[in-house]
């Protein structure tokens, strides 16, 4: 959408009665935006906000608006996600706080202060009661094989053949469970006011919370020696995570950016934790989350 579009849009929810405030809001900017969403900065009220539309026309797989809201109302008052002003998943409207920053950058892993405090933020995010609905990550990942299918895109065989491999170890491996991010790339982590915040909680829910750590080996580049001083982990389970996180991620690239199938390693760990770079995201390409930088 261009910045128009996003000025009627905001008019139009405004004329719905789609938003809490007392009078119309002023439009500020777009934000960019997920492939699954729109957003836009506004004034209103005298404060500044986000609000992100996120039609279920445009709802990718996976996506739980009830289950979304769910954990936006576990992390309130957690100072780990922005405030949420307001939440109304049938209209698909999420209004938040706006807080000006960057992003995550690559560079902030030779940072030791703010690196630790990155990685807090997401053991405070696990430690949290995980509740219900808990991801399942093949079932996931079958979802995405069938849209393909129904696209008319050939499967490569050896991408089945891994599919149903990682189904076996998964079913033998003893996982720990936690609430889960799934998407923890760069664009997901706002740096703002000297805190560190996440973004994005569409595809939250109880799962692995080494898919979490996985993710932000293969997107942010942590090191390993920082991962483990946050979890546990045997190279077969590290292995098995960093495989798992690229295999969802090559079928969500290849279903939502058109991509060709192909896998490649997140970096899985062979000692020194020397492999070839995945780019995507978690349930999420890296790149498509909200901004609310700048």
């Amino acid at each position: 959408m261009n910045q128009d579009q996003h000025r009627k849009l905001v008019a139009a929810l405004w004329a719905a009665g789609a938003l809490p405030f007392a009078a119309p809001p002023k439009f500020v900017k777009p934000l960019t935006g997920g492939l699954s969403n729109d957003s836009a900065l506004v004034q209103a009220d005298g404060e500044y906000c986000v609000i992100r539309v996120a039609p279920a026309r445009k709802r990718r797989p996976g996506v739980d608006p009830r289950r979304e809201q769910a954990v936006l109302r576990q992390l309130r008052n957690t100072g780990i996600a922005p405030a949420v002003i307001h939440h109304d998943p049938a209209r698909g409207v999420l209004i938040t706080e706006y807080l000006p920053g960057r992003h995550w950058r690559r560079e902030d892993n030779k940072d030791e202060q703010r690196l630790a405090q990155l990685l807090r933020q997401v053991r405070r995010l696990h430690a949290l009661p995980p509740g219900p609905n808990e991801i399942h990550y093949i079932a996931h990942a079958r979802e995405y094989l069938r849209l393909l299918q129904a696209q008319g895109r050939e499967i490569p065989p050896a991408t089945l053949r891994r599919q149903e491999r990682l189904a076996a170890r998964l079913k033998e491996t003893r996982r720990a469970r936690a609430l889960c991010h799934h998407d923890l790339n760069p664009n997901n982590i706002l740096l703002a006011r000297d805190q560190i915040y996440l973004l994005d909680w569409e595809y939250a829910a109880p799962g692995w919370p080494l898919f979490d750590y996985a993710c932000l080996h293969a997107t942010c580049d942590i090191p390993l020696p920082a991962l483990r001083d946050c979890f546990a982990f045997t190279t077969a389970e590290f292995t098995l995570a960093t495989t798992l996180h690229a295999h969802v991620s090559a079928l969500w690239e290849a279903l939502f950016q058109r991509r060709g199938l192909c896998f490649t390693w997140g970096r899985a760990w062979s000692g020194g934790g020397q492999g070839r770079k995945q780019s995507g995201g978690g349930f999420v390409s890296h790149g498509v989350g909200r901004s609310q930088a700048g």
